[in-house]
Order: C-alpha cells, then structure tokens, then sequence
C-alpha cells in the first residue's frame, strides 16, 4: 500500500495533447516576437488620403454615357413628334404675342433661343422681360408668368419624349409616376433656381470678361452642369431637390462625352443666333421666312433635349439617388 501511494500517476493522452498544442503555440509566439514588426494592417496603420474629385476631374476616363452618334440616332426623333413640335411652337407663339401686345418686338435672333435648352432660354426670358416691362414689380410678375408657361411646356414635351425613349420590348410605355401639375411645379422651381444660379455667374463674369464672354460662360457652366435636371425632374417625377441632386451628379460622371455635347449645342446656339433672317431690327410682323427658322431653330433646341433626356435614361442606374451622406458617417463607417 505504501508503494502504490508513492508511485506516480501517468499522464493520460488528452492531456499530453493539450501539453503539445501549448509548447507549439508557444513556439509560434516567441518566433512572432522576434520576428522585425511588418506593415500589416491594423488599427494603428495610416490610411491613405482620400482622393477628391474636382468639378471637372475624370475627363479622360471611360465615359457611361452612350457616344455621340448613339445619342443623336436616338435623342432626335422624339423630337419629330407632332406634340412635341405642337407644344413648343404654340409655347414661341404666346411668348412673341405676350411680347407684341405689351408694345415690344422680338427679334428673329431672339425667336429662334424661345425653346433653348434651361437654362439659356431663361436668360432669354429675363432679358425679355426686363426689355418689354423696366419696372421691378410688374416686371417680377411677368416673369412668373412666363416660367410657369415654360414650366408647363417643358414638363409635357420632355414626358413625352421620355415615354418614347422607354418602350420596352413589348412596346408598352412606362407609366408615369406624378401627375403632370406635380412635375410642373417641381419643373417652376428647378426652372427658378437655375434662372438665379444663371444670373449669379453672369454678373460676376461680365464684370472681368464683358458681357459677350460673360453671358457664353453663363450658358456654358449652365448646360454643363444643369443641363440633365428638367429631364430627371419630367422623366423619373422627383421633386426639385433630388432632380438638382441627380443632375448634377449625372453631368460629373467621368469622361468627356457630355463635355462634347455640351460643346456642340453650344456651337448651334451661337449658329443660330447669329445666321437668323431679318437682320438685327425685330419686324413688325415675322414673314413666313421668320417662322420657319424659328421652326426649325426650335426643333434644334429639342433635339438636344431629347439627346440629354436619353443620356439620362441611359446613365441613371448608376447616378446615386438622396443626399450625400455626412463625412462623419463615413469616417465611423470607414
């Protein structure tokens, strides 16, 4: 009895196991102490700086937007449609009748940039209506009164064109998702604030480049970054907010194929006002040489509507829809 008690109790197989594992992790971890401390990640590794983009910023990137060619091949023939070319010509038609019967004359050069496309047409419309109406009061009043025409006109023909755009394969038009007097109001407050934005960056330019240079920079900045927004606000029936949001983002995508179009109707507007017929005095009465041009000025200036409404159809699946979230988010996030 003595000798059993004094022998010792062999270690059973699990235990000699776990005794292994042990001595091999800690193997490992005097091998990782000694070991040099690599860059590997961890909480106290510096992140690199986020890249930011600029206004302009990504113009030799691959473009999302459909090329030129594609664009113009599909763009333009909704603006053929006989409503389309109804709504915008009746529109010119009541702007040079409001014009005339307060005592003023249009000009053909003027006519023919009644249906440019937002905002260069509401520069147009303050110029015209400061001309015809010098008071502020009234001539705040008229001014209303025109954009919400062109709220209303606009809103109609880039629907239309939209709905033509979207046929799907079994030739069903998409169902529109506001009522037309929603859009137009969102429509009359998009068409306000780029009026505002435009005249903002016409007055600080013409006091450093004139007014010739001042007003085409206006235009230029304007379509550039604006120039998406009635078709987003028409197509997708959003409100003014989120149609300004995804505008602008749609006109930042990278690559410089908006750039090129943006360019071109530029070089058309400019085309326009320069060659139209009559000379620089408005006549009394448009002859049938007048209208026409204005006809045709006006199916210009729709076509490339309906070139940005389809670019927009095209690209906004990956336009981000809501505000941007805050940096704070991002940072926790990140």
């Amino acid at each position: 009895m003595g000798r059993k008690g004094k022998r010792r109790k062999r270690p059973r197989a699990r235990e000699r196991a776990v005794d292994a594992h042990e001595l091999e992790a800690g193997a490992e971890a005097a091998q990782e102490a000694a070991a040099p401390p690599g860059p590997g990640p961890g909480p106290e590794a510096p992140s690199e700086p986020r890249q930011r983009r600029g206004l302009f910023s990504g113009l030799s990137i691959p473009s999302p937007h459909p090329p030129l060619g594609e664009t113009l091949r599909r763009g333009v023939p909704p603006a053929a449609d006989p409503r389309v070319l109804a709504v915008a010509f009746l529109f010119v038609l009541a702007l040079w009748s409001l014009i005339t019967a307060l005592g003023s004359e249009a000009p053909p050069a003027l006519m023919s940039g009644f249906w440019a496309v937002p905002p260069i047409s509401l520069f147009f419309d303050a110029n015209v209506v400061s001309s015809v109406v010098p008071d502020a009061l009234p001539s705040l009043g008229l001014l209303v009164v025109v954009l919400a025409l062109r709220s209303a006109s606009t809103t109609a023909v880039v629907r239309w064109m939209g709905r033509e755009l979207q046929v799907d394969a079994e030739g069903e038009h998409p169902q529109q998702r506001r009522g037309m007097v929603a859009t137009a109001l969102s429509m009359f407050a998009i068409h306000s604030a780029e009026l505002g934005l435009v005249l903002i960056v016409f007055t600080l330019a013409q006091g450093f480049l004139g007014p010739q240079i001042g007003a085409l920079l206006a235009w230029g900045l304007g379509i550039y970054f604006l120039g998406f927004v009635p078709s987003v606000v028409a197509v997708e029936g959003v409100s003014a907010a989120e149609g300004l949001r995804r505008g602008f983002r749609a006109a930042r995508l990278p690559g410089a194929r908006h750039l090129s179009l943006v360019m071109l109707y530029l070089l058309v507007t400019l085309w326009l006002s320069q060659f139209a017929p009559g000379g620089p005095l408005p006549p009394a009465t448009p002859s049938i040489g007048v209208w026409a041009y204005t006809l045709a000025a006006t199916f210009a200036h729709l076509a490339a509507l309906g070139a940005l409404t389809y670019r927009w159809i095209v690209v906004r699946g990956v336009v981000p829809a809501g505000p941007a979230p805050r940096r704070r988010a991002r940072d926790r996030t990140a």
